[in-house]
């Protein structure tokens, strides 16, 4: 099966309530409508492919394997070196933004008051600064910071919270202590949290915090995690990364990264935790968030990269494009993005934007979604939509 290996970052956007249930008590103050609209507004995009998007406040920040962002409509360029950013209103560059790096960046995270940002990836340098593939960064002027961790290797997966920041990757330590592929830092200092056990036998590449943020959602090619046998994903303690042992998906164990590999989480529903994977299996999973019992799965013929929540909805983007079956049997052909039933899984057929690929045969797509809890952005390496021109990024807005 076709799989790749990239980095979803997940917002922590607060879905509402599903239907029967009653809103938590500590629910996001947006409101969410029910849909978005199939066909995305006018936007600027990216000459590359985008890994992952944040949306803090009026922008949106981009982050991949980039060198310009480009308007479809006139081909003017402005310079941005693998971050950009966007105004989320107009989908125009915020002027004067001026963050980059010397290498790719494969994940994006907020801080909860929006006063920084988070960016992982394969740099060296962020504006010029030794920074070892992460750094944090002021949102209003993309201005780099000072915060100092450091990671051996790759970093693929961040969230970040009021007290931790937590990392995913290929790394093996972070500023120069062992760290298994998984880590938690200070967000001030940038040092690892001492006693902090998480730990994985290999890449992590999606990270998400239960609502209540007790534990830590791990995804990704591995198959032991803490001991314990967990392809795939495994839930921690945030606050002391021992493996929760009550959340055992019903994943497979495979040579050569061939079995379930978690590519995504959406975990902001009560009750529901909905999983985007590839490698040996193409799957959107609801799994539930304590134990992980399957409540329904679809599946598709390429990789399911990313995955967030609008309203009552799922959407699911990847690099399926001729077989999405869902829940109920049911198989369409939508072009690297779909939208799903929170409870039942089934396809909404009547929301089938088509993201038409930029290069072929590679793993083109949608790698990742997010939500600002009323439009849906989309970002990947693809070049139409509905066959009019949004390269690599695509809004949109409430329907």
């Amino acid at each position: 099966m076709r799989r790749i290996i990239v980095a979803t970052l997940l917002p922590a956007a607060v879905a509402a309530a599903l239907a029967g249930s009653a809103a938590p008590a500590a629910a996001s103050p947006l409101r969410y409508p029910g849909t978005v609209a199939a066909t995305p507004t006018a936007s600027w995009g990216t000459d590359g492919t985008v890994y992952s998007m944040v949306s803090i406040g009026n922008t949106l920040v981009l982050g991949g394997d980039f060198h310009n962002l480009v308007d479809p409509r006139t081909s003017q360029q402005v310079p941005a070196s693998n971050l950009a950013a966007l105004d989320r209103r107009t989908g125009t560059p915020v002027p004067g933004w001026s963050a980059g790096t010397d290498g790719v960046v494969y994940a994006l995270a907020a801080a909860p008051d929006g006063s920084a940002f988070y960016a992982g990836g394969d740099f060296l340098t962020a504006d010029g600064a030794a920074h070892q593939r992460v750094a944090a960064f002021v949102p209003d002027s993309g201005a780099v910071t000072g915060w100092a961790a450091g990671a051996g290797q790759s970093v693929r997966a961040l969230v970040a919270t009021n007290g931790r920041v937590y990392l995913g990757g290929d790394f093996r330590t972070v500023d120069g202590a062992p760290a298994e592929h998984v880590a938690a830092v200070d967000p001030v200092a940038g040092d690892p949290v001492v006693g902090w056990t998480g730990a994985t036998d290999d890449r992590v590449q999606a990270l998400a915090l239960s609502p209540d943020g007790s534990r830590l959602y791990v995804g990704g090619p591995f198959t032991v995690v803490g001991g314990l046998t967990r392809p795939g994903a495994a839930a921690l303690s945030s606050a002391e990364g021992s493996v929760d042992a009550r959340f055992a998906p019903a994943y497979v164990v495979g040579a050569n990264r061939t079995g379930t590999s978690t590519l995504g989480f959406a975990a902001r529903v009560p009750g529901h935790l909905y999983v985007a994977g590839g490698g040996g299996e193409n799957f959107l999973d609801d799994l539930d968030p304590v134990t992980g019992r399957r409540h329904w799965r679809d599946t598709a013929d390429g990789d399911v990269q990313s995955v967030t929540v609008v309203g009552h909805a799922v959407y699911a983007g990847g690099h399926f494009d001729s077989m999405f079956r869902d829940a109920a049997g049911r198989s369409v052909a939508p072009m690297h993005l779909v939208r799903v039933g929170l409870v039942t899984g089934r396809v909404d057929q009547s929301w089938l934007p088509r993201l038409n690929p930029m290069v072929a045969p590679y793993y083109y797509g949608c790698w990742s979604l997010v939500t600002d809890g009323h439009s849906l952005y989309a970002g990947g390496v693809f070049q139409s939509v509905n066959s009019v021109p949004h390269p690599s990024v695509a809004i949109f807005p409430p329907a």
